[in-house]
C-alpha cells in the first residue's frame, strides 16, 4: 500500500478577487480613453476663441483701435468663458469635479 499526502487548498476566491480586478482595469482604461478625447476635443475647442482674442489683442496694439474690436475681443472672451463653463459642466455631472 502506498501513501499520497497533499494539501487541499481552495483557490476560487484568488480567482474571483483576479477576476474582478482585470474588470477594473478594463474600465479605467476605457476611461482614460474617454478622458483623453474629452481634454483634446476641449482643448481644440479653447484655442478657437482664445486665438481670436489674442489677435485681437495684437490688432488693437498695432492699429488705431476701433470700437467694433472691442465687441469682437468681448464676443470670443464670452465664448471661451462658455467653453469654460461647459467643461465644468461636464466634470460636475460626472461627479469628476466638485463644486
Amino acid at each position: 500500500m502506498q501513501e499520497v499526502a497533499g494539501t487541499n487548498l481552495d483557490i476560487s476566491e484568488l480567482v474571483e478577487a483576479q477576476f474582478k480586478l482585470e474588470e477594473q482595469y478594463l474600465a479605467l482604461i476605457e476611461l482614460n480613453g474617454s478622458i483623453s478625447k474629452f481634454a483634446f476635443k476641449n482643448a481644440h475647442e479653447l484655442r478657437g476663441p482664445l486665438s481670436a482674442i489674442l489677435g485681437l489683442i495684437n490688432l488693437m496694439e498695432t492699429t488705431d483701435s476701433r470700437p467694433e474690436y472691442l465687441q469682437f475681443l468681448k464676443k470670443e472672451a464670452l465664448a471661451l468663458d462658455q467653453v469654460v463653463r461647459d467643461i465644468n459642466e461636464v466634470l460636475l455631472s460626472e461627479g469628476k469635479l466638485k463644486p
